[in-house]
């Protein structure tokens, strides 16, 4: 993948700078429907569960749920809201746990290569973070809201394994996404996390479609100074509902 450069270049950089790069086992769960109402417009939504320590302690929660439209020649415009709540977790934990909220517009693309299905997906976020301010006994005492934007990437390509007009046939994924920080507010590093996936799925039905993958995560965090490089697990769980047909 073109953008994998960019995950390795922080950890090649650590090797002459302060950086503390660290690095565990997680596992998330990540359930998502797009549900069409008519050929134009329907709703978009998912959930994702992560835990930490290969899936002994909590990570985070998300939820995520929008709008998406259809446009000519299957692109596909969308925006939404996201909640997410984050527990201390890992090498570097918050000291505790904390909430944020997000608004997000979206643009996906897809194209074909020979065998290749490819997707581009363009997502900007505004982001509201909630984190507690603690007394001196620590105590939660009120909260410190933040706001911040992010840009994100993703490039995904799927390979048919048996042919797709099988029933429940298979099929390799693999993706890569960058996160860029934007706005005033930015963090010290631009590049905020980068994903790598690969995996294998199943098409049970035009409907629904199940994936198990590996992601290698890497995340600088906001002091540009910590580093986590996690292993992650993912189980993926896909639902659509096509419009009715009139």
């Amino acid at each position: 993948m073109a953008l994998a450069p960019l995950a390795l270049a922080p950890l090649a950089h650590a090797q002459t700078t302060d950086r503390v790069v660290r690095s565990q086992a997680n596992a998330w769960l990540v359930a998502s429907a797009d549900l069409w109402a008519t050929p134009e417009w329907g709703l978009q939504t998912e959930l994702m569960y992560e835990r930490s320590d290969f899936g002994a302690a909590p990570q985070q929660i998300e939820y995520r749920l929008g709008v998406q439209r259809m446009l000519h020649g299957g692109a596909r415009l969308a925006f939404g809201g996201t909640y997410v709540h984050n527990s201390p977790y890992g090498p570097f934990p918050a000291r505790v746990a904390f909430d944020e909220y997000r608004a997000w517009e979206q643009a996906t693309v897809d194209q074909r290569v020979g065998v290749v299905s490819l997707s581009h997906r363009y997502r900007l976020e505004q982001r509201w973070i909630e984190r507690p301010v603690l007394g001196a006994t620590g105590q939660s005492i009120g909260h410190d809201a933040s706001y911040t934007m992010r840009a994100r990437y993703q490039l995904k390509g799927t390979v048919p394994i048996t042919p797709a007009a099988r029933a429940q046939s298979l099929y390799a994924s693999g993706s890569e996404e960058v996160f860029l920080g934007l706005g005033p507010h930015t963090p010290l590093n631009l590049l905020d996390q980068n994903r790598l996936t690969l995996g294998l799925g199943v098409r049970w039905s035009p409907a629904v479609r199940s994936e198990l993958g590996y992601m290698n995560q890497v995340i600088l965090r906001a002091d540009g100074r910590q580093v986590e490089q996690n292993h992650t697990l993912v189980l993926t769980l896909g639902f659509t509902r096509a419009a009715p047909r009139r």
